[in-house]
């Protein structure tokens, strides 16, 4: 199956409340993410989907023009990952990787309840 379509499914079932993403630190649940490296990954949400470990995450980096001159960039990635926070595999580069990452945040902060309770309905 195409990855690029998994990812749009995933997508669509998380819009429609289907997958739970839950929000982790990086550093504790996946140290792949953050040990050895320059990179920085804060936050990571994990799901299962069919007896699948998910982890979705925005990842920075420095980009070098030079040797000594670099600019910070992103990417947003999504790994599939064993029970113990190893990762066994990458999705591809996508650009349903921002919505996904977008409507995962979105769903696992709660927004809907949290602006009705500002509103105070």
């Amino acid at each position: 199956m195409d990855p690029e379509k998994v990812i749009q499914r995933l997508l669509k079932q998380t819009q429609q409340g289907e997958i739970n993403w839950t929000r982790v630190s990086a550093e504790s649940r996946f140290p792949y993410l953050t040990q050895a490296t320059n990179d920085v990954v804060d936050v990571v949400f994990t799901a299962e989907v069919n007896g699948r470990n998910l982890a979705l995450y925005e990842e920075r980096y420095k980009a070098y023009t030079d040797e000594d001159s670099f600019y910070w960039t992103a990417r947003r990635c999504m790994d599939v990952v064993s029970p113990k926070g190893e990762k066994l595999w990458q999705f591809p580069t996508s650009a349903y990787l921002n919505d996904l990452l977008d409507a995962a945040a979105y769903k696992s902060a709660d927004v809907p309840n949290i602006l009705m309770d500002l509103m105070g309905d």
